[in-house]
């Protein structure tokens, strides 16, 4: 028998992650099965272990319709002080330096540390927003039952 993985398959080369389309609210309980359980379930394919997951089930009475949501801004955290340009090429010729080569190695190839032109471009900047949006919505619908009917239709 033939196994293959066709999990990416008209997904431009991603995957896709079978949890990011279940919502945490709906989550009863997580097991996890390791050693003989799950290879008593599951065979080979269990051999590293299970993760049952199981949701929560209607009830019958009365019917239940909830609405959860938030919006919010995000901002980074622990961003990374990087150097300027100047800083980098003074780090560069220095390490040229200690390497056994002339002082100003890095000058020559990149150009004059002090030249106004030179580009200082803060790629932390360029890349994350201070004030990116977050927003979740949440609709579920819970019990309720069928009422009997008699007599004919």
């Amino acid at each position: 028998m033939l196994s293959e993985d066709n999990s990416n398959l008209f997904t431009g080369g991603y995957e896709f992650n079978s949890l990011a389309d279940l919502n945490p609210n709906d989550i009863a309980s997580i097991e996890v099965l390791k050693d003989a359980s799950a290879a008593a379930i599951y065979g080979s394919r269990g051999a590293n272990g299970v993760v049952l997951i199981t949701t929560k089930r209607g009830q019958s009475g009365q019917g239940k319709v909830e609405f959860d949501t938030y919006y919010g801004f995000q901002a980074p955290t622990n961003v990374i002080d990087m150097m300027n340009s100047q800083e980098f090429i003074e780090m560069m010729n220095e390490a040229a330096v200690n390497d056994g080569l002339e002082d100003n190695y890095f000058n020559s190839l990149i150009g004059d540390p002090n030249d106004p032109d030179l580009q200082n471009t803060d790629w932390y900047g360029e890349l994350l927003r201070d004030d990116a949006p977050i927003q979740s919505y949440n609709l579920s619908a819970s019990g309720g039952s069928i009422p009997s009917r008699s007599g004919s239709w």
